[in-house]
């Protein structure tokens, strides 16, 4: 028993550390990978959205995965949340996330081919 408590609490550390980390960022992403979106190619999506952050030097920015949106036939789906802002954008391929890196963390232009949708972010990022 003690095992296990030791361990709920050490998840608990990492968890604050992590949250107390990603509130830091301006930009917040996520990239459903639930199994439509894996099978949609998310993980290639996921891995060019990293090597584009990295290239361009962005640092404030937090990536993770999330599951299932709902939108099955739009998937890869990739949200930007930017200081109130929230931008979805659908069936975005490697090349597209790198455009996504590019155009709208670097530049501040939505790539409007890809977009789903856009409006005010639930949470500020």
């Amino acid at each position: 028993m003690k095992e296990t408590s030791k361990f709920r609490e050490l998840r608990e550390a990492v968890r604050k550390d992590r949250s107390a980390q990603d509130a830091s960022k301006r930009v917040k992403i996520t990239i459903g990978m639930g199994s439509c979106g894996l099978a949609a190619g998310a993980r290639e999506t996921f891995a060019a959205l990293l090597r584009a952050i990295e290239r361009e030097g962005v640092e404030d920015v937090v990536l993770f995965p999330t599951g299932c949106q709902g939108l099955c036939s739009e998937e890869p789906l990739v949200t930007v949340e930017t200081e109130g802002q929230r931008v979805v954008y659908a069936r975005v391929d490697a090349e597209t996330a790198e455009r996504i890196v590019v155009d709208h963390l670097v530049k501040g232009r939505v790539v409007a081919q890809h977009l789903l949708m856009m409006g005010e972010a639930a949470v500020a990022a």
